[in-house]
């Protein structure tokens, strides 16, 4: 686990607001789904339902965890791949530049038109704006 910094101040409402909010919805979908509110001696044993809840929320929470290194190690491979790709172009890009294209041209087998076309693709896979 890494290490995280203090909490600095930001623009947002605090999030005790928003978990009001919940608890007010919570105990309604509640209600409204055992025709009763939560209420002491109800006939469950609640450490054992937090419990399950809290087993739930362990799940949920290695899920997030899981996902989120999944997710940059994605990222990572990504960015390598588009590094490597963009060297590969580059040192393509270099040769065509030392390429006779007149001289190519006369070899009969492909026109100036197709070369010119192999260029500009070339020129702008590689990023470059101009020969």
């Amino acid at each position: 686990m890494e290490k995280q910094n203090n909490p600095k101040p930001s623009s947002q409402p605090p999030i005790i607001l928003k978990v009001f909010k919940d608890l007010a919805e919570r105990g309604e979908q509640g209600f409204k789904q055992y025709g009763v509110a939560l209420q002491p001696l109800n006939g469950r044993k609640p450490l054992q339902d937090a419990y399950e809840e809290l087993l739930d929320l362990t799940l949920y929470i290695a899920q997030e965890l899981e996902e989120d290194v999944l997710t940059h190690t994605e990222q990572l491979k990504d960015n390598e791949e588009e590094i490597f790709l963009q060297k590969q172009l580059n040192e393509i890009y270099g040769l065509i530049q030392n390429i006779n294209f007149e001289e190519l041209f006369e070899c009969k087998y492909i026109t100036y038109k197709q070369l010119n076309l192999i260029k500009e693709w070339l020129r702008i896979q590689a990023g470059f704006q101009s020969y």
